[in-house]
């Protein structure tokens, strides 16, 4: 898919740059190159501004790969939530499922 997409749409593309993570994603918790998931998260920064929900989602689900420490993945994932929450709204679908299971623990 991530090749597809750098051939079709190109590099910068937000769907790429979302490919790119997902990517990043299924090598957790090793990252080939953290640099190209940044790259990745500032393409779709770009594409959609770091206050839509596809910018917090990115954020999120990269952080780990970015983060200089645990500390600063913290900040990013802090930062992740609260951009969701502004632009999806607290009751959001895709932050449901988390709280349900939370709860049963």
């Amino acid at each position: 898919m991530l090749q597809r997409r750098r051939a079709t749409l190109g590099r910068s593309h937000p769907l790429t740059a979302r490919a790119e993570i997902l990517r990043a994603l299924s090598q957790y918790p090793s990252a080939d190159s953290p640099r190209e998931i940044e790259q990745a998260l500032a393409n779709i920064g770009a594409a959609y501004g770091r206050e839509h929900p596809d910018y917090g989602w990115a954020l999120s689900a990269s952080s780990w790969a970015i983060a200089r420490d645990p500390r600063d993945n913290i900040r990013l994932l802090r930062e992740a939530v609260g951009i969701l929450q502004r632009t999806r709204g607290r009751a959001a679908k895709s932050r449901s499922a988390p709280r349900a299971t939370s709860a049963r623990t």
